[in-house]
């Protein structure tokens, strides 16, 4: 079997989303204890990028098996953003903070297209890794895919507080 991936979904689009997991770690380190509005330029980009991918899970695209690595990019965002958090200035950290917070849920609600419109005609075809490569089914969509959205949604809830 091969694994599918994205048609439509280009390399651009794909380096700008590793590159805003990649540059999360960044955002909070620029923002320890400054008073300079750096992470709002992170926070920028990390809006474009999920904006992006909410409009791709949106689309009638063949989205393919790309979309099943939304909940664990989710995941990865609700340790890695906190952006704000670090930041010496309450001026910057509440709109850093909410920014933050509309992000996560942004991302929330493009997994979830993701899991009710993509995945289900990839049964039998997409292929994941989970302890060794697996092949989507409708026990694994509903059985590991629905818990870890539901946890990623309660995660990003939590991140909104």
């Amino acid at each position: 079997m091969t694994v599918q991936i994205a048609q439509g979904f280009s390399l651009t689009n794909r380096c700008l989303l590793y590159a805003s997991y990649c540059l999360a770690p960044a955002q909070f380190m620029s923002g320890i204890q400054s008073h300079n509005p750096a992470n709002l330029c992170f926070l920028a980009f990390n809006w474009y990028t999920q904006i992006r991918w909410y409009q791709l899970m949106s689309s009638k695209k063949d989205i393919h098996a790309i979309s099943l690595i939304l909940p664990h990019f989710n995941f990865l965002y609700s340790i890695s953003y906190v952006g704000g958090i670090t930041s010496g200035s309450l001026f910057l950290g509440i709109p850093l903070g909410l920014g933050t917070a509309g992000v996560m849920i942004l991302n929330t609600v493009a997994a979830w297209k993701a899991w009710a419109l993509h995945q289900s005609p990839g049964y039998g075809t997409y292929r994941f890794f989970f302890f060794g490569w697996r092949t989507l089914t409708e026990c694994w969509h509903r059985e590991l895919f629905l818990p870890w959205q539901i946890l990623d949604s309660v995660l990003a809830l939590g991140k909104g507080k």
